[in-house]
């Protein structure tokens, strides 16, 4: 790619998405080998690269974040829109493209509106994670942000689903602890004392509460958790190449059916593919944590540099209870991209500053 579309300069965020789809790509053909296996990760490597790439191209400094976010609300609007008929007519209007049923889904009484990503839980995460970027808004454009507020909060009622609601609910509580940004730190190590202290303290293993955390009576909780628990103790069968098959690790739950983007990601690439992951993350939360400092004179950068971490927050929750894949991997790889280029303007801030020292 050409330098003016592409920074010539790839920062830790850049490297590590390379390094965890390459790791993906050898350890599943490696797993099955197979010709099947190497078309399907060529599409996978071509998908996450190809757009990473593209967004890193037209995604590259605070104006461009700021009108992504607008074209947003306008979009957010439309499945709002979508999801409310979907809800009072029982049609799902996106079926005329073809692809997806006309039929709305139910589950213990409650239509699940499914939009055009054709999976509630997917297009509700969507509107949990997109809500903190709305919320940004407030200060520029009210009449957008309401209009987006609105409208995310209408995607993730009408899913029906217990986790875009909690992912909601998550979104929320970061962007309240906006004013204790300064005790961030202490912040962390109460939540790991308090995590520790419930697996001390708890007669089951502290993600036991995946089973006891639910919004609605059909949540599949109790799934979540025994597949987090399997994914623990059988450690020795995915940790180097992954595994072909999940089924077996429970007599009469669809273990197939793994609901978690963390197993997800063992199971298909191993403990490898795992680490990337989660250096991923560490380097997405770092980045932020930066770009609050750097920009600490700059209060309106620094409610965009917050907004964005607690979309990344909102992510971490909804890892816990679905697989990304589809529209909502895209809206993932959009957010490490939205910290990546907080990254670079992160450092271009600091080097001017200390040339002006």
């Amino acid at each position: 790619l050409r330098s003016e579309f592409y920074p010539q300069t790839k920062n830790k965020i850049d490297k590590t998405i390379y390094l965890f789809v390459i790791s993906m790509c050898i350890i599943y053909i490696l797993q099955w080998q197979t010709a099947s296996a190497i078309i399907n990760r060529a599409g996978y490597a071509l998908d996450i690269i190809g757009s990473y790439i593209l967004f890193r191209s037209f995604i590259r400094d605070f104006k461009d974040i700021d009108r992504l976010i607008k074209v947003f609300v306008f979009i957010s609007i439309i499945l709002a829109f979508s999801m409310v008929i979907e809800h009072l007519a029982q049609i799902n209007i996106f079926s005329i493209f073809g692809s997806i049923s006309k039929d709305v889904y139910f589950r213990d009484g409650r239509i699940r509106s499914v939009g055009p990503f054709g999976n509630a839980i997917y297009i509700g995460t969507y509107g949990a994670v997109i809500l903190p970027l709305f919320v940004y808004l407030w200060n520029h454009n009210r009449k957008l942000s309401i209009a987006g507020i609105i409208s995310a909060t209408i995607i993730t009622l009408t899913s029906s689903s217990s986790g875009p609601i909690l992912t909601f609910v998550a979104a929320i509580v970061a962007l309240f602890i906006y004013p204790f940004k300064a005790h961030m730190r202490k912040i962390r190590w109460g939540i790991l004392f308090l995590i520790i202290s419930l697996h001390l303290y708890m007669k089951a293993p502290v993600w036991a509460l995946l089973d006891r955390v639910s919004v609605f009576g059909a949540s599949t909780g109790y799934h979540r958790f025994v597949l987090v628990d399997q994914f623990i103790k059988r450690f020795d069968e995915w940790w180097l190449l992954g595994t072909k098959s999940t089924e077996h690790w429970h007599e009469f739950l669809q273990m197939w059916d793994t609901t978690n983007q963390f197993v997800r990601i063992g199971v298909d690439g191993g403990f490898i593919s795992l680490f990337f992951l989660i250096l991923l993350i560490i380097f997405c939360f770092s980045s932020i944590g930066k770009g609050i400092s750097v920009f600490e004179n700059n209060n309106e950068r620094r409610v965009l540099v917050w907004a964005i971490g607690a979309m990344l927050f909102a992510h971490m929750v909804a890892f816990m209870g679905v697989s990304y894949y589809g529209q909502i991997l895209f809206v993932w790889l959009l957010t490490i991209d939205l910290v990546s280029t907080i990254s670079d303007l992160s450092k271009s801030k600091e080097v001017r500053l200390h040339s002006d020292v």
